[in-house]
């Protein structure tokens, strides 16, 4: 298959994209991947990294007048989601010879090749990963909806073009974090567009896109492929709400969710890993400024939150060598 991956970001969000790419570099043989930066800063930071088969688009490139329009009119994380549907579409619109485009969160890391995720698409002309929530999180269905938007894949056909210009419509409208019952970020949309746009499926391979809302119902191992999901391999996994906290401390998971060992040591440390790496990779770059704000003070309330989760067992604060 002729594939290509993509991921929005701002600049606190380098090293994560960067820790993205290189697993994805590892994993997926000779696929290009794209860079949509929402400001010059990551924008230049990437292309002075001149990283192979890469391209970068500034945001002039692919945002029009109805997307520039919401520039500080929406909250700063809400108007970058709503840039997430333009960086499918400018693929589509503007790539040749290609299969599928795929869109992928930057807080995602690869551990297998991800064309493993397309292969079962069977006819479909656009794929999505159900959120496949643990019993613990099954109270998030109503709000976050059946979907996650950490993975979305169009393939270059008139049904998957239909897809990505209707998410796009649709995240134009409002890409609100407060949950109503048809809207939530850029995310709830998807329910939607499964049923407006013909073509569309969702995977069945739990390895692509897991997450802490679906990590508990899974016995995780590792063998001589890779990590494995109740014997299946891991293709991706999103680390949704991982903090730095303070230099070399990290939050895991800041829910109810106590990470076991093998989640923890299989899944989340090859990820700090690779984060370190990224952060060396800035550092020599002379580019570490334009991360600032990639760290999460907490404040007093914020640590008594944390000290009752201590008390709970439910603390995932972990230590990780990061800046040495």
């Amino acid at each position: 298959m002729n594939n290509i991956y993509m991921t929005v970001l701002s600049a606190p969000y380098l090293p994560r994209a960067l820790a993205l790419f290189s697993s994805f570099v590892r994993h997926v043989k000779g696929a290009p991947f794209a860079f949509f930066c929402m400001d010059d800063q990551s924008a230049a930071v990437l292309e002075s990294l001149d990283l192979p088969n890469s391209r970068v688009f500034r945001e002039a490139d692919f945002a029009d007048e109805a997307l520039l329009g919401l520039r500080g009119r929406r909250p700063y994380r809400e108007y970058c989601w709503t840039a997430k549907p333009f960086s499918l579409c400018k693929i589509l619109d503007t790539a040749r010879d290609i299969d599928w485009a795929v869109f992928l969160d930057a807080d995602t890391l690869a551990f297998a090749d991800l064309d493993l995720g397309l292969a079962d698409a069977g006819s479909a002309d656009f794929l999505f990963t159900p959120h496949r929530f643990s019993s613990t999180f099954m109270s998030f269905a109503r709000t976050a909806g059946w979907y996650n938007s950490g993975y979305f894949a169009c393939r270059a056909t008139a049904n998957g073009r239909a897809a990505a210009a209707r998410w796009r419509e649709l995240c134009l409208e409002s890409c609100s974090a407060i949950p109503t019952e048809t809207v939530y970020s850029d995310q709830k949309y998807l329910e939607r567009i499964m049923r407006d746009v013909f073509g569309g499926a969702g995977s069945e391979h739990i390895g692509l896109n897991a997450a802490p809302w679906n990590i508990a119902q899974y016995r995780v191992a590792r063998d001589a492929s890779g990590v494995l999901l109740d014997g299946v391999p891991l293709l991706l996994f999103h680390y949704q709400s991982l903090r730095l906290l303070t230099k070399n401390w990290f939050d895991l998971y800041p829910g109810d969710l106590k990470l076991t060992r093998d989640v923890r040591d299989l899944i989340y440390v090859p990820y700090l890993e690779a984060l370190s790496k990224a952060y060396v990779t800035l550092s020599r770059a002379k580019a570490m400024d334009s991360v600032k704000g990639s760290s999460v003070s907490l404040g007093l309330r914020g640590w008594l939150s944390h000290a009752k989760r201590v008390l709970a067992g439910s603390s995932n604060l972990y230590r990780f060598p990061m800046f040495t």
